[in-house]
């Protein structure tokens, strides 16, 4: 189990995905080339994401859309707007579409709650995930939430706290984004660590390389083409919180 503490939704985001690089210890275990932590619990003031840059994680546009049709469908945003509209309880909850197929969705709720009932703000958001992988789809979902919270009626949230029963960053899909996103060579990781010297390794296997002679999965070919165009200066358009919105701004 791991705790921490950031402002904000840009420190949460960067800072967690460091803190595993740099100190691996945190993670819990190895499954594949993916170390991953039980129980992550992760507290913030502010969802404030400004910085999160998706189009440096090697996203387009389309991500967005996906989903916010995958969690919210055409429906739920209208229960965003309503949510504990009436209620003079502690405590409100929503819970995101869930996916029949697979291990199911990796967001599952929030929860919102105030310290008195009555017509009091909602001051402290709660969000659960199943299970999130750290270095790419989390930025994502925390614009997510942070174009959610802002939704929701009779609000002042001071205290958003992220729950995930299961999370883990990819050693193979973190190399493109060690350097361009978080600012951490590889030669810096520590060799000794098992996990650290996996993205040593399979940078060295399937990054470097002109041609890799390992075939790769589709999202992997992806992502090997993204550490190219880095490595020739080519940096793709910055995608961030003011290009993802939940409802289109009303025109004067």
């Amino acid at each position: 189990m791991l705790t921490l503490r950031f402002r904000n939704f840009n420190e949460a985001y960067y800072e967690t995905n460091r803190l595993l690089l740099q100190k691996p210890q945190h993670i819990d275990y190895l499954n594949s080339t993916m170390g991953w932590l039980d129980n992550l619990f992760i507290s913030c003031k502010s969802t404030q994401c400004d910085k999160i840059n998706l189009g440096a994680l090697g996203y387009k546009r389309g991500k967005w859309t996906r989903l916010v049709k995958t969690y919210l469908g055409d429906k739920k945003v209208e229960e965003i707007r309503n949510l504990g509209v009436g209620s003079t309880g502690l405590s409100a909850g929503f819970d995101f579409l869930r996916k029949t197929s697979g291990n199911g969705a990796c967001m599952l709720g929030i929860v919102i709650s105030r310290p008195r009932r009555g017509k009091h703000k909602w001051s402290k958001a709660t969000i659960m995930w199943r299970t999130t992988e750290l270095q790419r789809r989390w930025a994502a979902d925390l614009i997510l939430i942070h174009r959610i919270l802002e939704l929701i009626p009779n609000s002042d949230f001071k205290q958003i706290d992220l729950y995930m029963a299961t999370a883990y960053q990819s050693a193979m899909y973190i190399i493109p984004i060690l350097e361009p996103v978080f600012n951490i060579k590889s030669k810096d990781l520590d060799p000794n660590h098992l996990y650290t010297r996996v993205i040593i390794t399979r940078e060295a296997k399937y990054f470097k390389p002109d041609k890799s002679p390992h075939r790769m999965l589709a999202s992997g070919e992806r992502l090997v083409k993204l550490y190219k165009e880095y490595e020739k200066g080519i940096i793709p358009k910055f995608i961030g919180v003011q290009d993802c919105k939940l409802v289109e701004e009303e025109k004067p």
